[in-house]
C-alpha cells in the first residue's frame, strides 16, 4: 500500500462487497492502512473483523476444494454451526495436505519439475482466536483503547499484518483443482483422501492410466 497517498475511508467502505478470501484480505489491508495513517481505532477493529472473515472464508474455500461435489452442502451446513470453522479446519488440515501431496505425485509421475510446499494450516486456528478477542467488547479501556503507549493498537496492527502475510503465502499453494482432473484421476484422488490407498498406490495407478489418457488426447485433438 502506498503511504504517500492516504486512503479515503469512504472509498474503502463504499466499495462493492465480495465474499472471497482474496477480497476480505485486501479489504483488511486497506482498512489497516487507513487506521495507521489516521491512528483510527475504529478502522483497526474493522480491519481485524475482515481479517477473521478472510481466514474463515479461506478455510471454507479449501474445504470445498478437497470435498466430493456431492458433499458440498454438508460443508456449508457445518460451516454455519457454532465453531463450525474450527471443525472444518480440523478436517481440512488433513485433506488439504493430502490434496497437495496428490498434486505433487501427479507432477512427479508426469515428470513436471514442480513440487508444491505443504503449508501449516494450524496457524490459522491461533489467528482466529487472537483476532476474535479484538472483536469482543472492550471491557477495560485502560487495557485496550486507552492502553499506555498504544500497546493494544500495535498488537492489533501486528495481527492484521500477520494474517495478510499468512493468507498471501497460502493462496500461492493452490495445487491442481479437482474439477480439472479426468474421471479416472478423480477416482484415485478420492480413494487417497479416504485413506483407501497410500502414496505408492497412487503412483502405481497413475502410471497405469497415464498412457490411456495420453492416447485419448491424441484421438480427440
Amino acid at each position: 500500500m502506498n503511504n504517500n497517498k492516504k486512503p479515503n475511508i469512504e472509498n474503502i467502505i463504499n466499495t462493492k462487497r465480495f465474499v472471497t478470501s482474496f477480497w476480505h484480505r485486501d479489504q483488511a489491508e486497506k482498512l489497516l492502512d487507513y487506521a495507521l495513517n489516521n491512528s483510527c481505532h475504529n478502522a483497526l477493529i474493522y480491519a481485524i473483523l475482515e481479517s477473521r472473515i478472510a481466514i474463515e472464508r479461506y478455510v471454507f474455500e479449501i474445504s470445498i476444494l478437497t470435498t466430493d461435489e456431492k458433499n458440498t452442502n454438508e460443508v456449508v451446513n457445518k460451516a454455519r454451526k457454532k465453531n463450525g470453522v474450527f471443525a472444518l479446519l480440523q478436517e481440512t488440515t488433513v485433506n488439504y495436505v493430502k490434496h497437495l501431496t496428490f498434486c505433487n505425485i501427479i507432477c512427479e509421475v508426469n515428470k513436471i519439475p514442480i513440487q508444491i510446499d505443504i503449508p501449516n494450516l494450524k496457524v490459522l486456528k491461533k489467528l482466529i482466536t487472537q483476532l476474535s478477542k479484538f472483536c469482543h467488547p472492550q471491557f477495560y479501556p485502560a487495557e485496550t483503547v486507552n492502553a499506555p503507549n498504544e500497546g493494544w493498537f500495535i498488537k492489533g496492527v501486528s495481527l492484521v499484518n500477520k494474517t495478510i502475510k499468512v493468507l498471501t503465502e497460502l493462496v500461492i499453494s493452490g495445487g491442481i483443482r479437482k474439477e480439472s482432473m479426468s474421471k479416472e484421476v478423480k477416482e484415485i484422488y478420492y480413494d487417497f483422501l479416504k485413506n483407501e490407498i497410500d502414496k505408492d498406490a497412487v503412483r502405481f495407478r497413475l502410471d497405469i492410466i497415464g498412457p490411456i489418457l495420453n492416447l485419448r488426447k491424441l484421438i480427440f485433438i
